[in-house]
């Protein structure tokens, strides 16, 4: 084994430091079940250096909550500035202030799944190409009739994307849980606009040259809408924004999005066999969703859009 070889080993090993930027607005039913969750973690490949929640002009008890936490566990920060940005603009200052080997940022309505979430993200970097780790969210399990059919598609859908080039792939970079090295960090600005800031960040990573690994047992779960008009308001904005992808890139990301038959067929399939009632409404919903047939108002204003109240809690 040369000596090279043996740099590159011992730097691989190397016990990586990590920062956690949140954005919060009106969290308060959630954020410190979301914080416990980080404490709870192993810190097994890393060393956590800062917590940092960015209260986003909430005007509930989020930032009470977030203020008794600081207190207790130093290297837990806030920003409470009472100003509403929108994610985008706080993204932007995590990555731009981050001076850690690896920034995390996480949405405050997440909770981490078990205590390895973290680790298992940190564990992809040790491919020195590796700039963007994108973890798996999940829902929780629903509570009334129509959650039950969001929930139906939404695991109908990671069925689909999970195995799509072995898990590389701009569908499993999710916004609610993204991992970047900080020197891509460095090199990344999310304009403020429509355009989705996972898939900013995805594009970004490639365009720059970055691999990107998606870590399926880094698990967050969320609480997916329980409602019609929520369901309209939150989806369509998703379909909706990624119309801005290609004017802002190039049309070459549209190879990005496409889906193998091979794997919604066999997607599909497993969902039929396990629940055909409401696989079959789900895709209904979505056919209604993708026809636009139903278009909410626009929400979109000032760097944020309209929260969807049923993901609360």
């Amino acid at each position: 084994m040369g000596y090279y070889q043996i740099y590159e080993d011992i730097n691989m090993k190397k016990l990586k430091s990590l920062t956690i930027g949140i954005s919060a607005y009106n969290e308060e039913s959630n954020i410190g079940k979301l914080l416990d969750s980080i404490i709870a973690q192993k810190r097994a490949g890393f060393i956590l250096e800062s917590v940092i929640i960015a209260c986003d002009g909430t005007t509930d008890k989020t930032a009470e909550i977030v203020e008794r936490y600081s207190n207790k566990f130093k290297f837990i920060h806030f920003i409470n500035d009472g100003k509403r940005l929108g994610k985008a603009k706080r993204l932007n200052h995590f990555y731009k202030t981050n001076k850690s080997d690896v920034i995390l940022t996480l949405d405050a309505d997440v909770v981490l799944a078990n205590t390895g979430v973290i680790s298992e993200i940190i564990n992809k970097f040790n491919d020195l190409q590796v700039g963007l780790v994108g973890g798996c969210n999940l829902p929780l399990a629903p509570r009334n009739f129509f959650e039950k059919v969001i929930y139906t598609w939404l695991t109908l859908w990671f069925e689909i994307r999970r195995n799509i080039n072995n898990g590389d792939s701009i569908h499993n970079n999710l916004g609610c849980v993204t991992a970047l090295s900080n020197e891509l960090a460095k090199q990344i600005r999310i304009p403020d606009n429509k355009i989705p800031d996972d898939d900013f960040t995805y594009l970004t990573a490639m365009k720059l040259g970055y691999k990107f690994k998606f870590a399926e047992k880094a698990v967050v779960f969320y609480r997916t809408v329980d409602n019609v008009n929520d369901f309209f308001t939150q989806h369509s904005r998703l379909l909706f924004s990624k119309r801005f992808v290609a004017e802002e890139f190039g049309e070459w990301v549209n190879e990005y999005y496409k889906t193998p038959t091979l794997a919604k067929i066999k997607g599909t399939a497993k969902s039929m066999f396990a629940s055909p009632l409401f696989t079959s409404l789900a895709l209904f919903l979505q056919l209604v969703l993708r026809k636009g047939m139903i278009v909410p108002k626009e929400n979109y204003s000032g760097g944020y859009w309209k929260t969807a109240i049923s993901t609360k809690g």
